[in-house]
């Protein structure tokens, strides 16, 4: 997956995954992550079909930020969808988590295996303890937009 952008004039920045804190918390309402699988990052490094955001546009407008939002470019492959518990356990299922499993307790004696063909882009999944399942299978299904306006005008360096 690879994002580009059109030449634009306007003001805006836009806030990709490569600028920010590598910072976990959780989307389960708690302050703090728990941890658990559902812990995230404000932008991954991988796409997945669980809300994950690719990056935030910050404009002096909304009219600004719509244009903006018109300019990216974002190339991607499609995988074969996951509808039933069945299909994410077969072996042709796409792999949704490819990065590091890390246990908080109770560890499989096939973790280092396990891990050996994970992606190293920098982020791992936490699992409190195995529960028997194919961790690398799996991904909730959350589908959100979130629109954002700021209605009284705040300084913003850009």
């Amino acid at each position: 997956m690879s994002a580009k952008l059109k030449p634009y004039r306007a003001s805006f920045t836009l806030l990709p995954h490569l600028n920010c804190p590598d910072i976990y918390y959780t989307p389960g309402g708690q302050s703090a992550p728990e941890p658990s699988p559902l812990d995230r990052r404000m932008f991954g490094k991988k796409m997945r079909p669980s809300a994950i955001v690719l990056l935030r546009v910050v404009a002096e407008s909304e009219e600004i930020a719509l244009e903006a939002l018109k300019l990216i470019d974002v190339e991607y492959e499609v995988l074969k969808p996951v509808m039933s518990i069945d299909e994410a356990m077969a072996e042709d299922a796409p792999v949704v988590h490819d990065e590091p499993v890390v246990y908080v307790a109770g560890a499989p004696d096939t973790l280092e295996d396990d891990n050996s063909h994970a992606a190293q882009r920098g982020e791992h999944m936490i699992i409190n303890f195995p529960i028997g399942s194919r961790p690398r299978k799996i991904s909730p299904p959350v589908f959100m937009v979130i629109l954002a306006i700021w209605t009284k005008a705040l300084p913003m360096p850009m």
